[in-house]
């Protein structure tokens, strides 16, 4: 389980690419860093309630890819929440 936390660790290769993708419907309505804002916040209640309707005991792969998908959206809304206090 110790390379869920890997996702976090590597922000730094997908943090540009996010800094200059727009989403497509979002984007015009919130801007580019509270839209992707918005969608990580989505991911991370969509990757909680997937972690919470899992059952470890029954193979932790599943849970796995779920909490490493969460951290991955984690470390992207520290990201983007970041962005707001320079």
């Amino acid at each position: 389980m110790s390379w869920v936390g890997l996702a976090y660790a590597f922000k730094w290769v997908w943090a540009p690419l996010v800094d200059r993708l727009p989403l497509p419907v979002v984007n015009r309505l919130w801007g580019l860093r509270r839209s992707w804002l918005m969608a990580a916040q989505v991911l991370i209640v969509l990757g909680l309630v997937g972690m919470a309707l899992q059952d470890p005991r029954s193979g932790l792969e599943p849970f796995g890819v779920v909490c490493a998908g969460r951290g991955l959206w984690v470390g992207h809304a520290r990201h983007c929440a970041g962005c707001f206090s320079h």
